[in-house]
């Protein structure tokens, strides 16, 4: 009877930890509300990007006057930390660029910033109807998954962003 007991008692812990490990490979798409503001005009562009826990996925934005963008945002796991002096190419140039107000010129900061082990730091770019071009950096709090960062445009104009 106890050899039954274990048998059964094991065998519904192996289901539990195997649906668990399932749930975890299922796919979930969560839309999750954006809002981009342009320093320089003060346009709002409320938006939303599609989370599903590959850390990559499609974004979109219309500004108080129509213009739709669109494109793709990318996150990474762990911190960061360097200055926004950095390669232009390289994560943290926007960033720390927005995260020292904006004060340097753009690309010769020597501005110095971090971001914290329990964060994640991703890229953003967005095409607009009227062919501009946007480029965000930002945080993310793993606790929370609410985040903010930082965008520059095509046209040399200043963003914040939250979501």
């Amino acid at each position: 009877m106890k050899t039954l007991q274990f048998v059964i008692v094991a065998l519904v812990s192996m289901f539990s930890l195997s649906s668990c490990a399932l749930f975890a490979l299922i796919p979930v798409k969560v839309n999750v509300s954006a809002k981009i503001y342009n320093l320089d005009t003060g346009d709002v562009f409320p938006g939303t990007f599609v989370w599903d826990r590959t850390g990559y996925g499609p974004i979109e934005a219309t500004s108080d006057k129509g213009v739709h963008c669109s494109g793709e945002y990318s996150t990474q796991e762990g911190g960061y930390s360097g200055t926004s002096a950095g390669s232009s190419r390289s994560w943290g140039h926007i960033y720390g660029w927005g995260a020292g107000g904006f004060s340097q010129s753009f690309g010769h900061s020597s501005e110095s910033y971090s971001v914290s082990p329990n964060t994640q730091t991703g890229s953003a770019i967005l095409r607009c109807d009227d062919k501009n071009i946007i480029r965000c950096e930002y945080v993310v709090n793993v606790g929370s998954n609410h985040g903010n960062g930082y965008c520059t445009d095509s046209k040399n104009a200043r963003y914040e962003f939250t979501f």
